[in-house]
């Protein structure tokens, strides 16, 4: 028996910093489990590993799939962390921005135009901003959610933490 070793080049060959599962994604509904990813290329990849019972059932499908590439940072992400309340997702890097994404079912804005900006050929899901958090202007290496996913706790290579309200998009300490 020849065994296979599949390769993912998760973020065209750069470094991974950061994985996180989501832990409020639908399993019943979608199968397998949700997870994030940050990487030295400047973005956050959204992937799906794929059920047991998907996997046996078709052995050559990949376990992996890929759901969407999040671009709007400016430079190596660091940290990738789900919210534990709902399925938000927190990222942020070397760009000292935190950016609170939400995946959004409807792609069309209120002028019934495609929005592009971030829609990257391939996607499965759809990923937008719902805040961006700037006040850091060093590295941001580790980020942490509140329990009930009201506030998002930063740390800085500057030796700061800063404690972010992630529904009013503004920096409370």
């Amino acid at each position: 028996m020849r065994v296979k070793t599949v390769q993912i080049n998760w973020h065209d060959k750069q470094p991974i910093f950061s994985v996180d599962f989501d832990h409020n994604y639908d399993n019943a509904q979608h199968g397998g489990w949700r997870f994030a990813t940050g990487g030295g290329d400047n973005n956050v990849r959204m992937w799906r590993l794929r059920s047991p019972a998907e996997r046996e059932a078709d052995p050559n499908v990949p376990a992996v799939e890929f759901l969407a590439s999040l671009n709007r940072h400016t430079a190596p992400v660091n940290v990738v962390r789900f919210s534990p309340c709902s399925s938000r997702l927190a990222s942020a890097g070397d760009d000292g921005v935190i950016i609170i994404w939400r995946q959004v079912d409807d792609v069309h804005n209120q002028a019934g135009r495609t929005d592009q900006l971030d829609d990257v050929a391939g996607d499965v899901e759809t990923w937008r901003p719902a805040a961006m958090l700037r006040g850091s202007l060093a590295d941001i290496c580790d980020l942490a959610w509140s329990p009930d996913g009201a506030f998002v706790v930063s740390a800085s290579v500057d030796n700061t933490a800063r404690i972010w309200d992630a529904r009013d998009a503004r920096c409370v300490q």
